[in-house]
């Protein structure tokens, strides 16, 4: 139900159903993989100011995540719509994203002896992978966007 009023809100049809809740759900994956990580780093009981700094990194990558997936949404819809302009914003957000997945959940947790980064790991090549993907979506719709009825008889006259 609340699936079905997500996609009717975002004007997405029922085949793109499937591709949404993957992408939303590997979100989630990444919400729920962070604390996981960082918290198990720190003794609450000897270091209260590491809980707090790592309470405080937590809430910052929620915050920043919320951000993501709502990039991710704009992005879902452009590819939905055919729409390139759609596409950009999450061209900018997802390398910074990648750099931030690795280095929360792959490069602080080996640093402080902690060999749990396999979650990460996974949702890094998510990450990667979701980024290849609407890169090459952009590249794609660009390129068509340039070849319209208006200007493809240009082309043809210049061959």
């Amino acid at each position: 139900m609340a699936l079905s009023k997500f996609c009717e809100y975002f004007d997405l049809k029922e085949g793109f159903k499937a591709f949404v809740i993957i992408m939303l759900m590997f979100r989630l994956l990444s919400f729920a993989a962070v604390p996981g990580i960082i918290f198990p780093m720190f003794d609450y009981r000897n270091e209260f100011e590491n809980f707090q700094v790592g309470l405080l990194f937590v809430i910052a990558y929620a915050v920043w995540n919320f951000g993501s997936t709502i990039t991710l949404i704009i992005a879902l819809r452009g590819l939905y719509k055919n729409d390139a302009g759609l596409l950009f914003p999450n061209l900018v957000v997802m390398p910074m994203e990648i750099i931030l997945t690795v280095v929360s959940g792959i490069v602080l947790p080996l640093g402080a002896g902690i060999p749990l980064f396999a979650l990460y790991l996974l949702v890094s090549f998510v990450h990667i992978y979701h980024f290849m993907c609407v890169y090459s979506l952009y590249k794609k719709f660009k390129r068509e966007e340039t070849v319209t009825p208006a200007n493809a008889r240009n082309l043809i006259n210049s061959v």
